[in-house]
C-alpha cells in the first residue's frame, strides 16, 4: 500500500471585527486588553517561545452568519470562559471553512498583540492557522 503524502499549510492573519460588541454585548476590546496582559506576562517569562502558555484560542464556524456563510469566528479561553476577538478575515475564511467542515484540525496560536498608535488605539492581534493536507 503506498504511504500518502502530507504537508503542512498554516497561513498568518490579522483578526478581523476586533471594534465590534459581540452578540452578548461584551467588547472584544476588553477582551484583546485582558489577553495582551497574559501574552505579555508571559512573553517576559519564557522569551521567544514560539507558542507561550497560558493563550488557548479557538476557531468556530459560524455557517449561519448573515453576512459570510463561511465565518470563523476566533476565540480566547480567558478566566471566565469564551471570549470571541473576532474572525477570520473574509478570504482565509473561504478557504478554511470547508477545510473545517470537514472535519480537520485546524490549531490557532496567537503571534502578536498590540494597540495602534494614535487614532482610536485600537486593540488587535496576529494569528497563525494551520492543518495537514494530503498531497496526490
Amino acid at each position: 500500500m503506498p504511504k500518502v503524502k502530507r504537508q503542512d499549510v498554516y497561513f498568518e492573519c490579522r483578526i478581523a471585527g476586533v471594534s465590534f460588541k459581540n452578540d452578548d454585548g461584551s467588547s472584544r476590546q476588553n477582551a484583546l486588553a485582558l489577553l495582551a496582559n497574559v501574552f505579555h506576562e508571559n512573553a517576559e517569562a519564557f522569551g521567544e517561545a514560539e507558542t507561550l502558555p497560558n493563550i488557548t484560542l479557538v476557531l468556530k464556524r459560524e455557517p449561519e452568519n448573515p453576512y459570510d456563510a463561511n465565518a470563523i469566528g476566533v476565540y480566547a479561553k480567558l478566566e471566565r470562559g469564551l471570549h470571541q476577538l473576532g474572525h477570520i478575515p473574509r478570504g482565509h475564511a473561504e478557504v478554511l471553512a470547508p477545510i473545517m467542515d470537514a472535519g480537520q484540525e485546524t490549531p490557532c496560536e496567537l503571534l502578536s498583540i498590540g494597540q495602534a498608535q494614535g487614532g482610536k488605539k485600537l486593540w488587535g492581534a496576529s494569528i497563525q492557522v494551520s492543518w495537514t493536507e494530503e498531497l496526490a
